[in-house]
Order: structure tokens, then C-alpha cells, then sequence
């Protein structure tokens, strides 16, 4: 849902879009480097879509959940990581991977 919103509201033009790594040295070593959608999804990269996330920002990302009713709709907590660690519930067919 993240990649879709950050599409659909033009923070992330296209899937060859990249965000620049910011150097944290994360545990997975594929996370360590930059980053364009397509091979974010490929890695599920966090940090990419936290970023996409801050980028998009609360209201406007609330605004979204809203409208397509995702889950509980509850992203209570921090913009970046809500998703992760905040109140937000989802079913299986919600979590569903798309493939760009």
C-alpha cells in the first residue's frame, strides 16, 4: 500500500525512481545502497518506504487509507512506521505483493 500511495500522490513518479541510501548500515546488505521502487519491493527495503512515507506525510497518507478502507485504517504512531509497529491491522488479501 505504501509503493501505491507514494505513486499515486506523486511522491514516487515511477517505478525507477530512487532515494538516495543515507548511509545507515542496516543488517541486510541489499538495504545498503540506493534504492529505486522496483528493486525496493524486490528487497522489501523499509527504509525506502519510510521515507516514501515522511515524504507523503500523515494527513495525506491518512487520506488515502481512508479512501481505498486498508485494514483497520488505524495508522496511529509515527508516519514511518506505523505500518510496522503502530496500530494498524490488516487481512492476508491486504498484504498481498505487487509486482511493478
Amino acid at each position: 500500500m505504501n509503493a501505491m500511495i507514494g505513486l499515486e500522490s506523486g511522491v514516487i513518479p515511477d517505478a525507477d525512481y530512487v532515494i538516495k541510501w543515507d548511509g545507515t548500515t542496516y543488517p541486510i546488505a541489499a538495504w545498503n545502497q540506493d534504492h529505486t521502487l522496483r528493486s525496493a519491493i524486490k528487497n522489501s527495503v523499509v527504509w525506502y518506504f519510510q521515507e516514501s512515507a515522511r515524504r507523503v506525510g500523515h494527513e495525506k497518507m491518512q487520506q488515502y487509507i481512508n479512501l481505498v478502507g486498508y485494514g483497520n485504517r488505524d495508522i496511529s504512531g509515527s508516519i514511518d512506521s506505523f505500518w510496522l509497529d503502530g496500530g494498524l491491522r490488516i487481512s492476508p488479501d491486504e498484504q498481498r505483493v505487487i509486482e511493478i
